[in-house]
């Protein structure tokens, strides 16, 4: 792998960082919106994969059109200057939001005679969450379609592990941005300068991309054509319909993961992070390890359906195998431990939070990647 191909890795990598640095603000910031961090993690998660899945695809149509091999990272420089612009904007906007949700709330009165919110305000604050987040979200789906392009295009029978090399170290800056928000850049530089970290990222990501696409030539590799039968058409269909129901399952689970972290260790901020980390080190590491897997044996459609088989397995284990009363108990008894140095902290704060969240999440995680 040549020196281009490795700046390449590092700038997707901050790029990584920088989008999960944006998804745990913004879980924050509308769990005041909607007063509940797991209503608010379900609406925010949703409009992540919803912008991720379809600016991949219309990534993939532009790409594909592209013989020239600096089209696609340039056009990925531009992708991050955009998110890195309406970050900035966002981490302007976000914190009014919480006067502006209120003054528009509106109760109604359930059977039970308690007073909750109308469904009128619930629809008006999703409305609000998919209209901000939404274009962000759609160009980071973008990104990693052109970067996928821009290596594969002329290594296309390296295509698996190269993709899953340049997912693989993405996920992982993404762990490290999950884990590094809410345990040291919240509580040295508050929500605003946080963000601006992740603007400073993607600025990073988009001035060295702009660089190379200057020094790129071009391939001459002519476009190819989409598949034109039916059996390949099909093949399409029926892959991305797995892929639709793994994302369904993987998306959903997340959700439950949450809801059980939250049961067990109460709703604190920093567990939301935490299970993000553990679940995304987890798909970094099924990500490089199948990527090699399959430059190794091939029979790519055999190993997806194995992997699907070992996510269900895993996740099922997660569940049976967590014990609440057990977890709970050591979570308050190691809470005593005197937080007077590194190796107490970690076992007197990070540990406790860490255990349950790794029984539920890593196993699963690691079958999880594509």
């Amino acid at each position: 792998m040549g020196r281009v191909d490795r700046v390449v890795l590092a700038l997707f990598t901050a790029s990584g960082a920088s989008g999960l640095i944006y998804q745990v603000v913004w879980v924050r910031s509308f769990g005041n919106v909607f007063g509940n961090s797991i209503h608010s993690a379900a609406v925010v998660t949703a409009i992540f994969m919803l912008g991720l899945g379809l600016g991949s695809l219309v990534a993939g149509r532009w790409a594909d059109r592209r013989a020239d091999l600096a089209a696609p990272l340039r056009m990925y420089g531009v992708a991050e200057a955009a998110i890195a612009i309406w970050g900035l904007a966002l981490a302007a906007i976000l914190p009014s939001l919480t006067s502006i949700g209120g003054a528009l709330a509106s109760y109604t009165v359930d059977d039970n005679g308690w007073h909750v919110l109308g469904v009128s305000t619930i629809l008006l604050r999703g409305a609000a969450a998919l209209v901000l987040l939404f274009p962000a979200t759609f160009v980071m789906g973008a990104t990693l379609t052109l970067l996928v392009r821009y290596v594969v295009l002329e290594h296309l029978d390296e295509a698996g592990w190269r993709i899953g090399l340049l997912f693989g170290l993405n996920t992982v800056g993404a762990a490290a941005g999950a884990l590094a928000t809410d345990l040291f850049l919240v509580p040295a530089l508050g929500l605003f300068s946080t963000q601006g970290v992740a603007v400073a990222l993607n600025l990073f990501a988009a001035l060295g991309a702009m660089r190379l696409a200057r020094d790129a030539t071009s391939s001459g590799v002519a476009p190819k054509d989409p598949p034109s039968t039916e059996d390949g058409r099909a093949g399409v269909l029926g892959a991305s319909a797995g892929l639709a129901l793994a994302g369904f399952a993987g998306m959903g689970f997340e959700i439950l993961w949450f809801r059980l972290a939250s049961s067990v260790l109460g709703e604190h901020r920093i567990a939301f992070s935490m299970m993000l980390a553990v679940i995304l080190v987890g798909i970094a590491v099924g990500s490089l390890f199948g990527g090699w897997l399959e430059r190794r044996v091939g029979r790519a459609a055999v190993l997806y359906v194995a992997g699907q088989a070992a996510f269900g397995v895993a996740a099922l284990v997660g569940l049976l195998t967590l014990d609440k009363q057990d977890t709970i108990q050591g979570f308050f008894v190691v809470r005593d431990i005197p937080l007077d140095s590194a190796s107490n902290i970690v076992r007197g704060s990070l540990w406790p939070t860490l255990r349950p969240i790794l029984a539920l999440c890593f196993g699963p995680a690691l079958a999880m990647a594509r």
